[in-house]
């Protein structure tokens, strides 16, 4: 990484630090502490849309020995918190490497942002009715008895996303107490979700997207096979129709990754991305056109053409650019999110 990308990095941590340490020493009032949970919080968002091209992840470090006082602090709160997803993501990593579970967790970016199985563009500036993968929050005892010696009944947490999420996310919350520090990073492992098997009491551990499919998601390409019918793209073989099927990738079309000419006498794409999707990240690839034909009204049936002729056929005109792991990140993120919409 770059000198520029190791300062941006080290001064957001910095500032990660600082407002977690305002939190655990200068304890204020509960609006003072409100108020550093969200400006803590519009940090970790804010890298989803600033330096996803420079942090891949969010690295959070427990206290040492947090998987065995996981009961007793369970104990203290509600199960609203979902402690038992973090000792049963423990008992499941023991149960596959034979290691005592890991105290360093990694959550990749963009860490969250679902609604269903994909973010979606109209829902950005509806952010309430989305979840992140990790943020910070409040816990609140069960009784007076089990309140917090400093922060009484409001006691700062980070939430994270441990358990697979279905519909939506079911969030473990852990006091502050019990993070010793979360930042920014530019490599890693993303660790996996622990899930239920529902049909015995096994646990186990399913992988988590990486950084680069996550990215490729947050900027709301999806496959939109239903607008390919098999009759609509009459033009391919079977065999590339399926192959386009399987890997072909399109941006939202309200998007400015998608902009047609319409001022065009010939029907023309002013600016077009497509993406090739792919089980590994460094396999992915992301296709760039300016001034492109468009071969048919159906723009997703045209985008088939190009997967055909740019991706398998191998050609290569002028107005084509081709980008390649993270140098996909690195392209899409000089088009801010925010002008997706007007």
């Amino acid at each position: 990484m770059t000198g520029t990308g190791n300062y941006v990095l080290a001064t957001a941590n910095a500032l990660i630090a600082e407002l977690m340490e305002a939190l655990r020493t200068d304890h204020g009032t509960r609006e003072v502490r409100t108020r550093r949970v969200q400006e803590l919080n519009a940090v970790l968002h804010g890298a989803m849309y600033d330096i996803p091209h420079y942090a891949c992840g969010v690295e959070i470090v427990f206290a040492p020995g947090l998987y065995g006082r996981l009961e007793e602090i369970d104990r203290c709160y509600a199960s609203d918190y979902k402690l038992q997803h973090l000792r049963r993501f423990g008992q499941a990593w023991t149960e596959k490497h034979g290691t005592a579970p890991p105290e360093c967790f990694l959550v990749p970016l963009p860490y969250g942002f679902m609604i269903g199985p994909k973010g979606s563009l109209a829902a950005r500036p509806h952010r309430r009715y989305t979840r992140d993968e990790v943020y910070f929050g409040e816990m609140h005892p069960h009784d007076r008895a089990h309140a917090h010696p400093v922060w009484g009944f409001d006691v700062p947490s980070l939430r994270l996303a441990i358990e697979k999420p279905v519909v939506s996310y079911m969030e473990t919350s852990i006091p502050l107490d019990e993070i010793l520090s979360v930042r920014f990073v530019s490599e890693g492992e993303p660790m996996p979700y622990y899930a239920d098997t529902w049909d015995d009491e096994r646990n186990v551990l399913l992988p988590r997207s990486s950084h680069l499919h996550g990215y490729l998601r947050f900027r709301d390409f999806a496959s939109y096979q239903s607008w390919r019918t098999r009759e609509a793209c009459a033009r391919l073989t079977d065999a590339e129709w399926k192959q386009c099927q399987a890997q072909l990738f399109q941006p939202d079309g309200g998007d400015v990754l998608w902009v047609r000419d319409w001022s065009a006498s010939t029907q023309r794409m002013k600016h077009a991305f497509f993406a090739v999707w792919a089980d590994k990240p460094e396999d992915l690839v992301l296709y760039e056109l300016h001034d492109a034909p468009l071969l048919d009204e159906n723009v997703h049936v045209a985008a088939a053409t190009w997967f055909v002729d740019f991706h398998l056929r191998g050609l290569r005109p002028s107005m084509l650019r081709r980008y390649r792991g993270q140098e996909i990140v690195e392209r899409l993120v000089q088009i801010p999110v925010k002008e997706a919409r007007s």
